[in-house]
């Protein structure tokens, strides 16, 4: 069995809480099968080509990349372009 992890100071307010662990267990099944859904529906090449972006989106935030900033610029442009 996996433990959920509550942060302690969370802890004894959901101590008190009538039916939370019902509640709980009750998201994660939803979840679960939200996630199974979600995999069913899309093709492994599909999955692999999200996971790919999403790691090569990772390394430039790592690299620095702050995607506001081209935002911005990107705006900038087109209102020059505009005017």
């Amino acid at each position: 069995m996996v433990a959920l992890q509550i942060p302690e100071s969370l802890a004894e307010m959901a101590r008190q809480v009538p039916g939370l662990d019902d509640r709980v267990k009750r998201f994660i099944r939803l979840e679960i099968e939200r996630y199974r859904l979600r995999q069913a529906r899309f093709s492994p090449v599909a999955l692999d080509l999200v996971a790919r972006a999403k790691a090569a989106a990772e390394e430039k935030r790592r690299a620095g990349f702050d995607r506001n900033a081209v935002t911005t610029r990107v705006r900038e442009g087109l209102d020059e372009l505009s005017e």
